[in-house]
């Protein structure tokens, strides 16, 4: 990599292994069933007759447009995502349906139909986001009856501009790992193969999407939470730059990296659902080029990932010079080789912080990944949490000087396509790796620094999907939503998932 790397101290050194070793063994926590929900939340299983409408069959921005047009009605369209919904059951992608919301809220945006620009649509929020009157069990027992009597505001957000809830959809528990598979709900499974890990933490979201049983999805965002299973899955994840949608309702685990983000099948429906959340982007319609766009593509960056990744990543950046990009090398701050030491002080301190209260009364409720990685948090040295504060506000100046050089960074979301769920370890050019290291490599260095990034698909490689991350300066969702938006179109449609057929 280019640049002199500083000295870390072994304090701000240490966190990385406990990082890795406790971030969610992917062949464990096929865990037990969640207890009932308590009165006043709804079951996941409750489904209507059939309806031959097929709603997620359009991107959200189309079936918004269908019915302003009254080409479908408020009823079809509920009827046909709970139909997909019990067709997609296996899936796991959902803990609970909220079958009776969905209905309410239909019939209440329908004055709003036409006057917003997704109202009508329905939506999925991953379940540590808040939902009043539907519990909000952030994957664990230990919260297994909980309901909110608010909703978080991001949920009041798509609610007053007319989006109806579907349902809570599933998460590595309290969105603590990257693999989707330890959950007290079990497993989400991966609608390209169920072989394979879905991602996480928002792993029911990114299968929702990816199954077609909804358009649109909220995800969160610590360590790549939104942007690998978007990857592994073959859909659109986005994390906004930091504290750019608000996190208020939303469960925590780390104050200073947690971001709240989106999924869908579409660049363009992300673009509509963040103009809801107050973003304003443009439109992937308005782009009509990219003559003028300074972009970067490290080789280093694809020298990290497999072969088949590298050269689909790098048709990406032969798309956008063709469509009048330039490519521009600048200097590879020395700041981003830390992001592994600074994140790990960061997310184990904050994280053991948040849920001490778990960890004092009601460990045994948790997952046995889960209470070591909270437990791991002892391990860290004094002084590391400081230091690597102090290492996050240097990283976020590093970060800063680099984006004045250049509009947009190219990167692979992952180095691999999704792993086996029973795999343990990875081989890479440079070596075997830790598929958790692996997984992370190229997405936490971008909640340290809090830029936005969006994860689009670019490819399939031995019939997975391949994600590509397109990182932009701080602040600039807008103009970075409308650069991916118009690689799509230049791309072309991407395939579906088999499960969605």
């Amino acid at each position: 990599m280019q640049g002199a790397t500083p000295e870390l101290s072994p304090a701000l050194r240490a966190p990385i292994e406990e990082f890795e070793n406790f971030f969610a063994s992917p062949s464990s926590g096929r865990a037990r069933s969640m207890a009932a929900p308590s009165a006043g939340s709804e079951q996941r299983r409750a489904w209507p007759s059939s309806s031959d409408v097929d709603p997620c069959a359009d991107s959200a921005v189309a079936l918004a447009r269908r019915l302003a047009r009254g080409d479908v009605d408020a009823t079809e369209i509920v009827e046909g995502t709970l139909r997909r919904a019990r067709r997609e059951e296996s899936l796991n992608a959902f803990i609970t349906i909220s079958e009776t919301r969905l209905r309410d809220e239909s019939r209440a945006a329908a004055a709003l139909v036409g006057v917003h620009s997704l109202a009508g649509v329905p939506l999925a929020h991953k379940d540590i986001i808040a939902t009043k009157d539907v519990r909000t069990t952030g994957g664990s027992d230990s919260r297994a009856n909980a309901v909110p009597t608010t909703d978080a505001e991001i949920v009041r957000r798509f609610r007053v501009r007319g989006l109806p809830l579907v349902g809570k959809t599933n998460t590595h528990e309290l969105a603590t790992g990257i693999t989707g598979q330890v959950s007290a709900a079990g497993a989400v499974m991966n609608p390209w193969d169920t072989t394979r890990v879905t991602g996480g933490s928002s792993s029911g979201s990114a299968a929702a999407v990816a199954a077609g049983v909804v358009t649109l999805a909220t995800a969160t965002d610590t360590g790549g939470s939104a942007r690998i299973p978007a990857a592994c899955c073959g859909v659109v994840g986005f994390k906004p730059t930091y504290a750019a949608v608000p996190a208020h309702g939303v469960i925590p685990f780390s104050w200073t990296l947690d971001h709240v983000g989106l999924m869908a099948r579409y660049s363009n429906d992300i673009s509509a659902a963040a103009s809801c959340l107050g973003l304003r982007p443009t439109p992937a319609r308005d782009r009509a080029s990219l003559a003028g766009l300074r972009f970067a593509l490290p080789e280093h960056l694809l020298a990290e990932a497999d072969p088949a990744v590298a050269d689909l990543v790098g048709e990406v950046a032969t798309r956008l010079e063709a469509d009048g990009a330039h490519r521009v090398d600048p200097q590879w701050p020395s700041w981003f080789d830390h992001a592994d030491g600074i994140a790990a002080s960061i997310f184990l301190s904050e994280g053991a912080a948040v849920h001490s209260d778990v960890l004092a009364d009601d460990a045994a409720l948790l997952q046995p990944p889960t209470r070591a990685l909270l437990r791991s948090a002892d391990a860290i040295a004094t002084g590391s949490y400081t230091m690597a504060l102090a290492g996050r506000q240097a990283s976020i100046r590093a970060a800063n000087s680099f984006f004045s050089e250049v509009d947009v960074l190219l990167s692979p979301a992952l180095p691999i396509g999704a792993p086996r769920i029973d795999q343990e370890m990875i081989a890479l050019p440079e070596g075997t790796v830790d598929v958790r290291a692996a997984l992370t490599r190229y997405t936490r260095l971008w909640n340290v620094t809090g830029n936005p990034v969006v994860c689009v698909p670019c490819g399939i490689a031995e019939g997975l999907p391949v994600g590509v991350q397109f990182i932009g300066p701080r602040h600039n969702d807008r103009g970075l939503l409308g650069v991916a938006g118009r690689y799509e179109q230049l791309r072309g449609r991407f395939p579906s998932a088999p499960a969605s057929g």
